[in-house]
């Protein structure tokens, strides 16, 4: 008998394809050769009998052919074709090359599970989609200059080479337009060279051992991401420059990248939401936002890691968030186009920092925010700084809309400032941190158990002792403060008692004196003690030297070797309680002897220039005892606010 060849399934043997196109003709002619099959020049716009290879066909070839159909294992290669019908590769194992050049595929490209034991090139094709979940591709997929009415869809693909998108375009509209969720791919994946896409390009979860270009790429989204690679491990560098832009947000929450990330030149508009959302992102080289950078929305790095520098020098943004964001290089915030409407760095943490104080805008969030040190051309002017913390603002406000003072910001710049030598500079802060603190009622605060009155009585105590601390010693920085005060006060005081020496308001202390009839001229009651000396004396018989007042600080007559009254040096012993400059001791300012009724006494002591001297005095000693107390304390440190 005659044996039958065995049987296989339809679409396997030449025989189920009759009457051939010209064009599958071309092509098995070349796959036998492992030549190309030039079928037409530039990709057709609709078949014809001459550029015609029918879907069926080509999976036909890629399987292998049969024995009337060898193919060459240099693969099937051909340009200027129209593939029509539904290429379908679903679950096969291909084991020879595939490229196709200027070619139109009519309908949807399937790959699903299917594995290219080589490379496959779709360039410069137009396609209608391409379903490709769990593909495995032993070499690159290379869809260059591709041209999609559908998505492509590459979820859990494993690609051992590049992928190549540069130059393409890809209209899905409202769907994605790439989807590559979960994939592997072990070379780069290039969307370079002004590649178009109107959908989302989803890399989420995958795993990118080359790098991401972007560079010139522009992405479009109605509402929602425009590119988002959260989850994802990109080994190389991540560029989104040079032109890029991108409607609709960003998000790269939670993404690795172990190079660089560069924006630079890069347009990002979030469509009212964030322009970049990058939460929880790794980047172990640098983060650039630099010259031509625009943001139209808010650039959000909320506990970003970022092992080399972050640059914003020369972009344009409104909004930047670094809450929690940890830069082990510099953070540079330069030459802005305008400076920033918000910016928050609530707990983040950076090496150096490199600004210009003005671009930070009139609202910052700086609670938690550390630094090391300031760069050698940051601004580190005092008076500057001031005012940007000044410009603090809580996300979190108080009851009743109030915004509560956070001291940290003022602690870490002061703290900068002393370990970098700035000392003056620290100074400044110190002052402006203990106004501040009063400002916002931080001073004199009491515990709540304690009765109202109470409250009352002992806050107003403590912020009227702040203020003259304040106003005394600049709250211990400017303990130089003290001289003036002091000075101001000895030289007042030394006008007061010289007036009232000159009057006769002083005398000896020493009762002697007042006991040595040869002084009696110096007497301010020379006069009457005379004549109570003399009774039978009549007052028209007074001596001539004897009439009127006497002075004991004007009077010759007073013994050298008694201390002379010096208002100067008066002043100056009652300032310096642990100094005898034998003033005190040995002059005292005239005291009129007391009144039963308590109104005379309040107005002869109102109206009594001697009452008033020594009132002046007993201020003065206080006064003395005070600056000498400031003094030590400052000296000694112990008025440095360590709370």
């Amino acid at each position: 008998m005659e044996s039958k060849a065995p049987l296989k399934p339809y679409g396997r043997s030449l025989g189920d394809f009759s009457d051939l196109t010209p064009a599958e003709k071309l092509l098995v002619e070349k796959c036998r050769l492992g030549r190309k099959a030039i079928i037409g020049k530039g990709r057709p716009d609709k078949p014809t009998n001459d550029n015609t290879i029918r879907a069926d066909f080509l999976r036909f070839l890629l399987l292998g052919g049969d024995d009337q159909t060898p193919v060459h294992e240099h693969g099937i290669q051909f340009e200027g074709a129209y593939i029509k019908g539904k290429l379908s590769l679903e679950g096969v194992e291909i084991s020879m090359p595939l490229k196709v050049e200027f070619s139109t595929f009519s309908a949807l490209i399937v790959f699903v599970d299917a594995a290219f034991k080589t490379s496959i090139y779709l360039t410069q094709c137009s396609v209608v989609g391409l379903e490709a979940s769990h593909m495995i591709v032993s070499g690159k997929l290379s869809l260059a200059r591709i041209v999609s009415s559908g998505q492509l869809c590459l979820d859990g693909a494993q690609i051992d080479g590049a992928l190549y998108l540069n130059g393409g375009r890809v209209v899905a509209g409202q769907d994605y337009a790439i989807s590559a969720e979960g994939a592997t791919i072990r070379g780069d994946v290039v969307l370079s060279e002004k590649f178009k896409a109107l959908g989302t390009i989803s890399f989420v979860d995958s795993h990118i051992h080359g790098q991401f270009n972007c560079d010139s790429a522009d992405i479009e989204v109605s509402e929602g991401n425009a590119i988002s690679l959260d989850g994802a491990i990109i080994h190389g560098h991540v560029f989104f420059n040079n032109g890029f832009s991108a409607k609709g947000t960003v998000r790269l929450l939670g993404t690795t990248i172990n190079g660089q990330l560069n924006c630079d030149s890069g347009t990002f508009d979030g469509l009212k939401d964030f322009a970049i959302s990058a939460d929880g992102i790794h980047v172990k080289g640098d983060v650039f936002l630099n010259a031509g950078s625009r943001a139209i929305g808010s650039v959000a790095f909320p506990g970003a890691h970022v092992g080399g520098d972050l640059t914003l020098e020369g972009g344009d943004f409104t909004k930047i968030a670094l809450d929690r964001a940890n830069v082990k290089g510099v953070f540079c915030l330069r030459n802005l186009k305008v400076p920033l409407k918000f910016i928050s760095v609530e707990g983040a943490s950076v090496f150096i920092l490199d600004d210009d104080v003005k671009f930070w805008g009139e609202k910052v969030c700086l609670n938690g925010f550390v630094y090391e040190f300031f760069n050698v051309r940051a601004d580190t002017s005092a008076s500057r700084r001031v005012k940007w913390l000044d410009c603090e603002v809580n996300s979190y406000e108080s009851e009743g809309g109030v915004i509560r003072f956070q001291p940290q910001p003022w602690r870490q710049l002061k703290k900068i400032f002393e370990e970098m030598g700035h000392a003056e500079e620290a100074r400044e802060v110190g002052i402006a941190y203990e106004e501040r603190l009063r400002k916002f009622g931080l001073i004199g605060q009491m515990p709540k158990d304690w009765r109202p009155w109470r409250q009352k009585l002992f806050s107003r105590l403590v912020l009227d002792l702040h203020y003259w601390y304040g106003k005394l010693t600049g709250f211990g920085y400017r303990p130089h403060l003290l001289l003036g005060w002091f000075a101001c006060v000895w030289l007042v005081c030394s006008v007061i008692y010289w007036g009232a020496a000159s009057h006769g308001l002083f005398a000896p202390s020493n009762p002697i004196v007042f006991q040595n009839d040869a002084y009696l001229t110096c007497r301010p009651d020379r006069e009457a003690a005379w004549q109570l000396a003399n009774p039978y004396r009549l007052a028209k018989s007074v001596p001539e030297e004897l009439k009127g007042e006497g002075n004991w600080y004007l009077c010759p007559e007073l013994r050298e070797e008694y201390t002379g009254f010096s208002p100067v040096a008066f002043s100056l012993d009652l300032l310096l309680p642990l100094v005898d400059l034998h003033q005190e001791n040995d002059w005292a300012p005239l005291i009129a002897t007391p009144k039963s009724n308590v109104f005379c006494e309040f107005f002869s002591f109102v109206l009594s220039g001697k009452r008033i001297v020594r009132f002046v005095m007993w201020i003065e000693i206080l006064s003395g005892w005070v600056f000498s107390l400031l003094f030590v304390a400052v000296v000694s440190g112990l008025t440095k606010r360590k709370d």
